[in-house]
């Protein structure tokens, strides 16, 4: 047994607010490697946390995929365009 005191496990990773990007592979493999390392001692906790990853890298996905962004006319004065 060792004489230090065992800290509680956590991912340790930061969610920043949604930019409008999908996250990379890179970032997802990254992300899929820690919860690996530090969840190899229990395969039901390795792969809920991988399937937790998963489910918010669609989500962002799909939140790129449904946002909408307004675009102008090149000339604001043409009233063709019911503008």
């Amino acid at each position: 047994m060792s004489s230090r005191a065992k800290a509680p496990l956590s991912l340790g990773v930061a969610v920043e607010p949604f930019s409008g990007r999908a996250p990379s592979v890179i970032h997802s493999l990254h992300c899929a490697l820690s919860v690996l390392l530090l969840f190899s001692y229990s395969p039901r906790a390795l792969i809920f946390e991988i399937l937790k990853v998963g489910r918010f890298s669609l989500l962002l996905i799909q939140m790129q995929a449904s946002t909408i962004v307004p675009t102008r006319h090149p000339n604001p004065e043409d009233r063709r365009f019911g503008t």
